[in-house]
C-alpha cells in the first residue's frame, strides 16, 4: 500500500472508533510489509538486460 491515508479517508465520517482501529491495523500490516520487502533478495537474471520483454513481436 502506498499510501494508507487514502485508505483511511472512506472512514473519515465514521461512527466510533473504527478509523482508529482501522488506522492501526493498517500501520501494522504496512510495517510487516515494508521489513519483508527490505529483506527481500532479488534473484540474479540469466537473461541480458537488453532483451525483449516480448521477443515473439520483434524489435520495435
Amino acid at each position: 500500500m502506498t499510501n494508507q491515508y487514502t485508505c483511511l479517508d472512506g472512514f473519515a465520517h465514521s461512527k466510533g472508533n473504527v478509523r482508529e482501529e482501522i488506522k492501526q491495523g493498517l500501520y501494522n500490516i504496512s510495517h510487516s510489509v515494508s521489513n519483508s520487502l527490505a529483506m527481500l533478495k532479488i534473484p540474479k537474471s540469466n537473461r541480458s538486460s537488453k532483451a525483449e520483454v516480448f521477443p515473439e513481436y520483434g524489435r520495435m
